[in-house]
């Protein structure tokens, strides 16, 4: 199944195969200690080794005890080999052997998971250049491991938005909050989303978003700054009195210095505003920022132009641009297009129907991104909420759906990103690897992560664990258990 991974209960080694996944964790040991082999396992392996290659060699010691030149008790799937001097020449077991030993179930490796507790990384298997380690068995039964969403768009939760500073110890305060609540919803890493508000407000803020670990909590990945280069005419619940035009304004005077674009990681722009395309590549050349094309009443073509500029992904499709028509696509036409851009979907069945969302899907699955677009009032009751910094209105939430008070202006959604992943699977009929993959590798892959968004060897120990419906049943950051479902 790709990147996901059906888990079975089949026995302590935890041993990952198509059909069932496991989880080893290395931990440092404290202290020495002599562990007695087990006869039975040494026999399988003995047994596995006759299986697979040629017979030991005469002398070879049914034991298979064998020494360790950094000296330690080592574990290899539970299966507990001694460490001893027993360097004698009639019965030396050379490291060749050794090594051909641990690749026996080769096969295995490649379906394995294992997680070293020191490092917090995936590793490919156990290996006798390891510390000390000890293995701690996980069983986890008849469920389903994933990478750890990536939340890419989100404007705040539990009556948090992130454009509300009043001091730096609150507004920390605030996103560790924040990011305990997204490991609750299987999220492994979030960008702030900043809408279009005043250039001191971004220079204010901006300087706290760069990215950080949380313990027990999401990982903040840094800014998606949705603004103010926007079209006012697809303003959707942005201040169009805030929105700027890119010939007439500096990265440096709306955003700050070097010390606040450091934390911009996606910058979201009409591509049709006078400048833009200079702009593109000065924030894709100049700092390293991706650049999404969005609020925005391009055609096809000035789209076209965008993407050879620099732009690599298309924000909300169907929301705030154009609507998609047989003689002029706009920007959404894109998504089929031989030059396809990345492109955002928010699948909470207010902004999109689901039929638009499956089709938008189907059209090209490995550059679709779930995004929940979430503001303040997610995780918080329906009820009349203020405005803030972007919408100096009161706001409306019903369900997922929050509007300004008294208009049907969508402001956002509460949905969080696992209920998008189940919904794009329910409504697109595809699997839900398929479905993960738009919350997880694709996202990573856009934005150019290469620590997370996959389970493999050498990135981050970031996973979740799903019953068979997609319902977030763990979450694991750098191997350690950040959430569990009660």
């Amino acid at each position: 199944m790709d990147r996901l991974l059906q888990l079975q209960s089949l026995s302590r080694d935890l041993k990952f195969r198509r059909a069932s996944l496991t989880g080893v964790f290395l931990t440092q040991m404290s202290g020495a200690q002599t562990v007695t082999s087990d006869p039975r396992h040494l026999q399988n392996l003995v047994a596995s080794f006759r299986v697979h290659g040629e017979p030991p060699r005469p002398g070879f010691r049914e034991t298979l005890i064998f020494s360790d030149p950094t000296g330690g008790d080592w574990y290899y799937n539970q299966r507990i080999l001694r460490t001893e001097e027993i360097w004698e020449k009639e019965h030396e077991i050379q490291w060749r052997e050794v090594e051909r030993l641990m690749s026996l179930e080769e096969a295995d490796k490649k379906d394995n998971l294992y997680v070293n507790g020191i490092t917090g990384l995936f590793q490919d298997s156990l290996t006798y250049s390891e510390c000390h380690p000890s293995l701690r068995t996980v069983e986890m039964g008849n469920r389903i491991v994933a990478p750890a969403f990536i939340e890419l768009q989100t404007n705040g939760c539990l009556g948090i938005h992130f454009t509300n500073f009043e001091d730096e110890r609150s507004y920390r305060e605030n996103l560790q909050k924040v990011s305990r609540f997204l490991a609750e919803k299987g999220v492994g890493g979030f960008y702030v989303t900043l809408p279009t508000v005043s250039a001191d407000v971004f220079k204010k803020i901006l300087p706290h978003l760069r990215p950080r670990e949380y313990d027990g909590g999401a990982a903040l990945l840094g800014a998606h700054c949705e603004g103010p280069w926007l079209n006012p005419s697809k303003k959707g619940a942005h201040d169009a009195s805030l929105m700027q035009t890119p010939s007439q304004t500096s990265i440096e005077q709306l955003y700050g210095d070097d010390d606040s674009v450091s934390a911009i990681k996606m910058v979201t722009l009409a591509p049709e505003l006078d400048g833009s395309n200079k702009l593109i590549e000065e924030l894709t050349k100049g700092h390293d920022i991706r650049v999404s094309l969005g609020h925005s009443a391009a055609d096809f073509d000035t789209g076209l132009a965008a993407l050879k500029a620099g732009a690599t992904s298309m924000t909300h499709v169907f929301n705030a641009m154009n609507p998609l028509h047989h003689r002029s696509p706009g920007l959404a036409g894109l998504i089929a297009s031989e030059e396809s851009p990345y492109f955002s979907l928010i699948a909470d069945g207010i902004h999109l129907h689901a039929a638009t969302l499956a089709m938008a899907f189907h059209a090209n699955p490995h550059k679709c991104i779930l995004i929940t677009d979430s503001v303040e009032m997610a995780g918080l009751a329906d009820g009349l909420y203020p405005g803030h910094a972007q919408i100096p209105h009161q706001q409306r939430k019903r369900g997922n759906q929050v509007t300004i008070e008294g208009t049907d202006t969508l402001i956002g959604s509460c949905s969080s990103l696992d209920e998008c992943v189940r919904n794009l699977k329910q409504w697109s009929g595809c699997s839900l690897a398929q479905a993960v993959q738009c919350a997880t590798e694709n996202i990573a892959k856009m934005m150019g992560l290469e620590d997370r968004g996959v389970i493999e060897v050498g990135r981050r120990a970031d996973f979740v664990v799903l019953d068979d419906t997609g319902q977030v049943l763990e979450t694991w950051k750098g191997g350690k258990l950040a959430y569990q479902r009660g």
